[in-house]
């Protein structure tokens, strides 16, 4: 997506009619990412974007990390909503402070909120449930 002149926004690119197209752009642009539900026992976490973890079992879930001054301030939302004990793996010292796994308790409605910065996923907000290793 086209980077705006004013602080490094994002530029919303169309004018006119809105299509499906244009929703989903102007909902990534605003919300930063799409709503996701994810179903898989090994998934990929897409950033950002807003992640339900919907597996009837443990998901063993992956987050690349993010590229320093490309992704900063992108931000990411994992929500365990069947209640297990979801993992999210990064690389190693990638969620700070120098933690590489984050493991949802087991109770639906566990939320845990990233945000990068500088190659590194910060927690933000408040993690309910959900513990770092």
């Amino acid at each position: 997506m086209a980077k705006s002149t004013v602080a490094g926004q994002p530029a919303i690119t169309r004018a006119g009619c809105y299509d499906k197209g244009a929703s989903d752009e102007l909902r990534a642009v605003t919300c930063n990412g799409a709503f996701t539900a994810l179903t898989g026992s090994a998934d990929v976490l897409p950033f950002p974007g807003n992640i339900a973890l919907n597996y009837n079992g443990v998901d063993a879930t992956t987050l690349a990390t993010p590229t320093a001054g490309i992704d900063d301030g992108k931000t990411i939302v994992i929500i365990d909503t069947g209640g297990h004990a979801h993992t999210i793996t990064t690389a190693s010292n990638k969620i700070s402070p120098s933690h590489s796994v984050a493991t949802f308790g087991g109770t639906a409605g566990s939320i845990v909120e990233f945000m990068a910065y500088n190659g590194v996923w910060y927690p933000v907000g408040t993690s309910l449930g959900v513990t770092f290793a």
